[in-house]
């Protein structure tokens, strides 16, 4: 890799999720990045989530939630999104937010259930 190569490559993958994410949040964009981190997150204007973006060879989730959480707001959800080289990327978050988020939304609706079509059976009275 060239120097600065991994930099670039994260500097890219925080507007690539920025832009993913611009449906749900149309502020989204990278945030101003510090020595420390704590100026802003990987993204900002994500209202209620914190998201620290990681790509590489192997970046690591858990490394990554735990820096998410460090620098999250009381009122902020925490979530890493790591893209390992060649692969798909992955969002990793507390399943304690992930339960919150599910008890907000509610499930998805149910299909209805197969019916098969014919007569209807008999009831059977048993001795």
């Amino acid at each position: 890799m060239k120097p600065g190569g991994g930099n670039r490559k994260g500097k890219q993958f925080e507007r690539d999720l920025a832009a993913l994410l611009h449906p749900i949040f149309p502020f989204a964009r990278r945030g101003a990045q510090s020595r420390t981190g704590l100026d802003a997150g990987d993204l900002i204007g994500t209202p209620g989530y914190r998201f620290e973006a990681k790509v590489g060879r192997k970046p690591n989730a858990r490394a990554a939630l735990a820096q998410a959480i460090a620098e999250k707001g009381s009122d902020e959800v925490a979530v890493a999104v790591c893209k390992q080289d060649g692969e798909q990327p992955i969002a990793t978050l507390l399943l304690s937010d992930l339960l919150a988020l599910i008890r907000k939304t509610g499930p998805a609706p149910q299909p209805p259930l197969p019916f098969e079509e014919g007569p209807v059976p008999e009831e059977v009275d048993e001795p």
